[in-house]
């Protein structure tokens, strides 16, 4: 289903946070918030695509990509979303970059202390 959007149709996602939850029991889930700590705004990967409705219009949908999570959001949940680095920005935008070489820019963010 996303196979061709993550060759022809990714994006940037801006943000400047994410929340994970964690499970505490059957009942409850603990919110937690994440930030750069520079507090400066961020791009996750996406990808996007458009199917024709059945009334002929257009719905145009994206999602964020996910990976395994990094030392800091591991505590709290078992995936992330992918954040890129601004040098990858060209990289992940590019179509028809071989995935081989997106794949490198989908690692896990290195946390700073």
């Amino acid at each position: 289903m996303w196979r061709d959007p993550f060759r022809r149709r990714r994006c940037l996602v801006p943000a400047d946070g994410f929340y994970e939850w964690e499970t505490l029991d059957a009942k409850r889930k603990q919110p937690y918030a994440f930030t750069m700590r520079s507090g400066e705004p961020f791009a996750f990967g996406g990808i996007w695509d458009a199917w024709k409705e059945p009334d002929g219009g257009l719905l145009q949908s994206f999602a964020i990509i996910t990976t395994d999570p990094n030392e800091l959001t591991a505590t709290v949940h078992n995936r992330m979303p992918v954040i890129l680095k601004p040098s990858d920005y060209d990289r992940w935008l590019t179509p028809d970059d071989p995935n081989a070489h997106l794949l490198t820019c989908c690692a896990p963010t290195t946390p700073r202390r």
